[in-house]
């Protein structure tokens, strides 16, 4: 696990470590993805990263976590860290069992 204090330095690091897995391990930029938590204050800040690099890059139109794949496996992490508190776990844990998954 990495801990950043500014979005920008999370965001070049994503950036490199993205750069270097294409380049050292041939991993074809368009089979990368990167989740985030809050689209609105960090997706800028990739954005500008990967621009700056010269990388390919695409902006969902749709919010990831409202597609039912993508909600499990944020439901599976919010159940299974407990960081959203006891109610949010709880959320997380009505979802996983009553879900059509």
């Amino acid at each position: 696990m990495y801990r950043f204090d500014q979005e920008t330095e999370e965001a070049e690091w994503i950036a490199d470590e993205m750069q270097r897995l294409h380049l050292d391990e041939g991993i074809p930029y368009a089979g990368m993805g990167v989740f985030v938590r809050s689209k609105r204050r960090f997706i800028p800040e990739l954005v500008r990263a990967l621009h700056r690099r010269g990388m390919p890059h695409e902006e969902p139109e749709a919010r990831l976590a409202e597609r039912s794949a993508a909600r499990f496996v944020l439901d599976l992490v919010a159940a299974a860290t407990g960081e959203d508190g006891p109610a949010g776990t709880a959320r997380a844990v009505r979802r996983l069992l009553l879900g059509p998954v």
